[in-house]
């Protein structure tokens, strides 16, 4: 099997070579004709018809895939508790409202992020730059309660791991996203 990729849809395996150009094609854009292989472009010179729009690459869904699963490990974070002692030594005690209320802020907006982050990939429509700018901002919300919980608490409660691995992946996760919309908008 062949590694190059197809001239027109990078994202594809090449299949075979345009007879004439020699542009790669994946499977979609090979047209055979007379016993030999023809990108678009050429078949539709051969064939005497106007040029067909060229199809559009569908964007990867690789960078959404990213951010549903480091949001997913931030969501894991929120399970143990957040402190050695005091309010949050409990299993998912950032959770319960009234303890913490930064911490229940850092655990919603991480939900939030979640969701938004899930929406092009349960949809199955490509990423919309207003989703990816929520989810990346509410991952950055997260993030940030998350930080004031830890900078909040009293000096003599001893934070776990746990409310730095989730601020962690939800820094990762808007880095994700920050680098998304750029690339939707080029």
């Amino acid at each position: 099997m062949t590694s190059e990729r197809c001239g027109i849809h990078a994202d594809r395996a090449s299949v075979a070579s345009c007879a004439r150009c020699g542009r790669q094609v994946c499977l979609e854009c090979a047209i055979p004709f007379r016993g030999s292989v023809l990108c678009s472009e050429d078949a539709a010179r051969e064939l005497g018809s106007p040029l067909p729009e060229p199809p559009r690459p569908q964007p990867s869904r690789r960078p959404e895939v990213v951010a549903v699963v480091l949001l997913a490990l931030g969501l894991g974070a929120t399970v143990p508790p957040w402190h050695g002692e005091g309010e949050l030594t409990g299993v998912l005690s950032a959770w319960r409202p009234g303890l913490e209320p930064w911490a229940m802020a850092a655990c919603v907006s991480l939900l939030l992020a979640a969701a938004l982050a899930v929406t092009p990939l349960a949809l199955r429509s490509g990423p919309r730059p207003l989703i990816v700018v929520g989810y990346a901002l509410t991952a950055v919300l997260a993030a940030a309660a998350a930080a004031v919980t830890l900078v909040a608490a009293p000096d003599f409660f001893s934070p776990t791991p746990a409310p730095f691995v989730m601020a962690a992946l939800c820094v990762a996760t808007a880095a994700v996203g920050f680098i998304r919309l750029r690339s939707l908008r080029v």
